[in-house]
């Protein structure tokens, strides 16, 4: 698949076969955005993309480690192919910029990519195929990510090189470890 422009990796990531995947359909934001999303994930908390409470599901995991550097280590899990059941892992060193996650994604975080199928490590082929799709569509440049409270739950929002992608904002919340979500398609 080729896209017309360059996407955000925590949307790359999101893509399947047939394009973008629909995140609101049958996906619940948390009732009431949390006034401090940075404090949150300081605290060890995981922020769960477009969550289903119901289900206690979420596209996406970021597990967010602050260093005594000033630096943040981000451990992200996200869907690749629901119908698949293919999920990669990507670990990035980002930084925290005027209340937003910062960081620019490089070729050699997507080679360091670790791709599942069904929890299981995917085939070597399976594999160089994804982070091939991932090398040739990922948006290169500084990423930012910023969260804005609504009415219905909290959304992420990007920006690359200080430009806005509302395009790609989508809803997120900040749940516990031992909350119980994991990561599985829509």
């Amino acid at each position: 698949m080729r896209l017309a422009h360059k996407t955000p990796i925590a949307c790359l990531l999101a893509l399947c076969a047939g394009g973008l995947l629909a995140l609101g359909a049958g996906h619940q934001a948390a009732a009431q955005a949390p006034a401090d999303p940075i404090g949150l994930a300081r605290a060890g908390w995981l922020e769960c993309e477009a969550p289903n409470a119901a289900a206690h599901t979420c596209h996406g995991i970021s597990r967010y480690v602050f260093n005594r550097d000033g630096s943040v280590d981000v451990f992200a899990e996200q869907v690749i192919s629901p119908s698949q059941h293919i999920n990669a892992q990507i670990h990035q060193r980002i930084a925290v910029r005027d209340g937003a996650f910062c960081g620019s994604m490089d070729d050699t975080v997507i080679d360091g990519a670790t791709v599942t199928v069904n929890g299981s490590a995917a085939p070597a082929g399976l594999a160089e195929q994804a982070r091939a799709f991932l090398r040739q569509n990922a948006a290169h440049g500084k990423q930012c990510e910023s969260y804005q409270a609504r009415a219905d739950g909290l959304m992420l929002h990007i920006s690359i090189d200080n430009a806005d992608q509302p395009q790609f904002d989508r809803p997120v919340s900040f749940v516990r470890p031992t909350d119980g979500y994991r990561v599985d398609g829509p």
